[in-house]
């Protein structure tokens, strides 16, 4: 995948998924991964202005549809952000040590519902598509 064509996934994604009101920049890696330890994607996300980076490692071995997939599921994580503000806000009440149990539990839920959500969309909206 080059980085034109990731642009213009980012740009159906963004569209099918809602997020026309975010200003999202998407920038291709080209290496297999992000930080040579399994990370192929990540986001970068400023709330107050709606504006959003998402980082596609698309070197090495990886497939079109890794990269599209990897883009996806960034993409469903700014989806869910204000659901994560949202667990913030209300972890900022609790004691240090329940702070961090409730941080390591949202992001393991987060992550299986980005997964469940980006499964479900393989089988909608296949990579590639439209």
């Amino acid at each position: 995948m080059t980085p034109a064509q990731l642009l213009k996934r980012k740009r159906y994604w963004q569209k099918v998924l809602g997020l026309e009101h975010w200003s999202v920049c998407v920038h291709a890696v080209l290496d297999e991964t992000l930080d040579g330890e399994g990370t192929f994607g990540r986001l970068v996300v400023n709330g107050t202005t709606l504006e959003a980076d998402v980082y596609v490692a698309l070197g090495g071995e990886r497939t079109d549809e890794q990269g599209e997939r990897t883009l996806r599921h960034e993409l469903l994580h700014l989806l869910l952000h204000d659901l994560t503000v949202e667990h913030r806000q209300v972890c900022e009440c609790l004691g240090t040590e329940a702070q961090e149990l409730a941080r390591r539990r949202w992001l393991a839920v987060d992550e299986r519902a980005v997964e469940h959500l980006n499964r479900m969309l393989d089988v909608v909206c296949p990579a590639g598509g439209a």
